[in-house]
């Protein structure tokens, strides 16, 4: 990136758990060269054993996935490598998803993990990449789970942390942040969330001055629309169904995508009519592959962070390597029509693009200072017509207004239809309710609250909002 650059404020909404392939990868064709799929890749239905029956990749993937695939450290060297701890320095196949999702969902749904998208299944973010730019050489920052992912796109480091787990979600977390280097250099930033912020896992972002700058996403269109979004946004979905009017939208499994496609085109139709859309940069992202197939090989030989090393029995990890790809659109209207950007991006390419485009006074870490930050050669020199993108999926409207604004009888009404979520917490799910209790200032609350009993994800979803509302009033 040099010159002049030709916007002013990045938005960025990461999303929950998919791989590239699994998305958009049947979107490949002959007018549209991405690196996507044949047709013809598959897997054998058991890793390492050259006899297996194989699996070929099919554009039959459904709006929920039941069973969450296994995507912690381990699933993944074992997706890559038929080996949960291959040791040393492994060279990935990519052959290990069928047996990795068999050990999860059972034998007979073990081919399922094959099967993607057909794009007419996901046609917003289908649009917007055809409309726009995507990204067939983005990758997670690490090969494991969402908090370590997440911690890259905020910080470049997870702070020697590659797995998930109650010991990992109660410890401290004192990285530097992006948003310091953007406050240091004078620039503005928002976190806009629906329910919990997973962002409030770092220490530094805890303090009542930054506090100040999370916000919930119902304020994020009259920020847009009045022209007063900052320089640097961030968007965090609904993680917990919250009865029928705020499902989550994040596209975890099992969480039904089309919500989530209903949060791209809201925020995409907000940016778009808003004064400041002609020097707006939007990336749609997500923090990891979420076990989901893809069949390029992640690269090694990428710089640590920090020098920091997972060292836990299984877990021993450099952070010299990146995790699979995951879907990436970049959304500007200087952007060309069509566009297949083909650079190597991970998540701390996001915070290399604002150290550029902003001047901010250092790299965080020596992972943000070696990713490639956006390519701004192909763009265009005046801005272009874009396109209304509204919409399509009958019925997976966003709320028309947030749950603070609910009646109680609306509220009593939903309870007496029984349209409470049931199911049990996620793992995710799990991490967040920690994250929600560790928000308590007192140790004999927080111990208390930890102590509580949360068998359904309804139940997690009104002690997560409850606990972040406290924590927001005091600042």
């Amino acid at each position: 990136m040099s010159g002049s650059v030709p916007f002013s404020r990045i938005v960025v909404l990461m999303l929950e758990n998919r791989s590239f392939d699994h998305m958009v990868g049947f979107l490949k064709g002959a007018n549209y060269p991405i690196d996507g799929l044949n047709g013809t890749e598959s897997n054998p239905q058991a890793c390492g054993m050259p006899a297996s029956p194989r699996v070929q990749v099919s554009p039959t993937a459904t709006p929920i996935t039941a069973t969450d695939p296994g995507h912690e450290f381990e699933d993944v060297n074992l997706q890559l490598f038929c080996k949960t701890n291959p040791g040393g320095s492994p060279v990935p196949t990519n052959e290990g998803f069928v047996s990795s999702y068999a050990g999860t969902a059972g034998s007979v749904a073990g081919p399922e993990i094959m099967q993607c998208f057909d794009p007419s299944r996901v046609p917003v973010l289908v649009r917007l990449a055809q409309e726009f730019a995507i990204c067939d050489r983005w990758f997670s920052s690490v090969p494991g789970p969402t908090w370590p992912n997440r911690f890259f796109v905020h910080a470049a480091t997870s702070d020697g942390v590659v797995q998930m787990g109650l010991k990992f979600y109660l410890r401290s977390y004192p990285m530097r942040t992006i948003y310091e280097n953007l406050a240091a250099a004078g620039k503005t930033w928002t976190i806009y969330f629906h329910d919990i912020p997973q962002a409030l896992a770092m220490r530094r972002l805890r303090s009542k001055k930054n506090r100040r700058n999370f916000h919930k996403f119902a304020r994020f269109e009259p920020d847009a629309r009045s022209g007063n979004l900052s320089s640097y946004v961030f968007i965090e979905p609904r993680y917990f169904n919250f009865f029928k009017k705020w499902q989550a939208n994040d596209q975890h499994p099992n969480h039904d995508v089309r919500w989530g496609e209903a949060l791209i085109s809201d925020v995409y139709e907000t940016l778009r009519t808003s004064p400041e859309w002609e020097t707006t940069l939007l990336v749609v992202t997500f923090d990891e592959h979420g076990g989901f197939y893809d069949h390029v090989l992640p690269p090694g030989g990428v710089p640590s962070p920090d020098g920091k090393q997972s060292r836990d029995p299984g877990f021993e990890f450099k952070f010299d390597r990146l995790g699979l790809r995951v879907p990436t659109v970049l959304v500007s209207p200087l952007i060309p029509k069509g566009t297949i950007d083909s650079t190597v991006y991970e998540h701390s390419s996001i915070l290399a693009t604002a150290r550029e485009a902003y001047g901010l006074p250092r790299s965080l870490t020596k992972r943000d200072e070696w990713a490639n930050p956006i390519d701004l050669s192909y763009w265009l020199a005046k801005p272009r017509d874009t396109p209304a993108i509204a919409n399509p999926h009958a019925d997976f409207e966003l709320a028309e207004y947030p749950v603070a604004e609910a009646e109680p009888s609306e509220i009593a009404l939903a309870m007496a239809r029984e349209e409470q979520s049931i199911e049990p917490p996620s793992d995710l799910q799990r991490s967040l309710v920690a994250l929600a209790d560790s928000l308590e200032p007192s140790p004999e609350l927080g111990v208390l609250e930890a102590a509580r009993q949360l068998p359904t994800e309804h139940d997690a979803a009104v002690h997560v909002r409850a606990s972040v509302a406290r924590f927001m009033a005091r600042r």
